[in-house]
């Protein structure tokens, strides 16, 4: 990951943070008006923000799928503007949920997608789509692998690429990866 210079154009009632990178490389370079409503996709991403010595106002609820917070997120938003910090790989799951008015889109990392070797393994992980872009560049399944995705973003990549998937992981922590085996 590497930070990107940005200026943000429009004012804002709320920023939505859709990682913790998101929010590492935001306060890095700017400072959050003390009225601004914080929004987060989950618990990790809040509790980065905690640890930065943020309330947050909205987090998605654990255990629902992105689309679905996603929905809950502009069920909660109403008509407020929108700050979004995030990377230039972003899907816009959430910023592509209100209309253009409503929002702004600020790239603050880019995301460098890095090939590598791996041998075969009965099981692989993937955490993000560029995750499996990666893994894609240098790297084929073995033909009894069993391939785990986390989260729908990713699984999406997944079958983007005829990638059969054995489970998605709802709840995104390594304590449901260590349960499944």
């Amino acid at each position: 990951f590497i930070p990107v210079s940005f200026q943000i154009k429009k004012n804002f009632d709320v920023v939505f943070f859709g990682s913790s990178n998101a929010v590492h490389f935001f306060l890095k370079a700017q400072k959050l008006p003390e009225n601004i409503k914080i929004a987060c996709v989950g618990m990790k991403t809040a509790s980065t923000l905690k640890d930065q010595g943020y309330s947050v106002d909205f987090v998605g609820e654990r255990g629902k799928r992105i689309s679905e917070i996603a929905r809950d997120f502009k069920d909660w938003i109403g008509s407020k503007s929108v700050l979004f910090p995030i990377s230039n790989l972003s899907k816009q799951t959430f910023s592509k949920q209100l209309k253009v008015h409503q929002r702004e889109e600020v790239v603050v990392y880019n995301t460098i997608i890095s090939q590598k070797k791996i041998d075969y393994c009965d099981f692989y992980i993937f955490t993000s789509p560029s995750n499996v872009q990666g893994f894609l560049k240098e790297n084929d399944l073995s033909e009894k692998a069993k391939v785990i995705s986390w989260g729908e973003t990713t699984t999406g990549e997944l079958e983007k690429n005829g990638i059969e998937i054995w489970k998605e992981l709802e709840n995104h922590s390594s304590e449901t990866i260590a349960n499944l085996f």
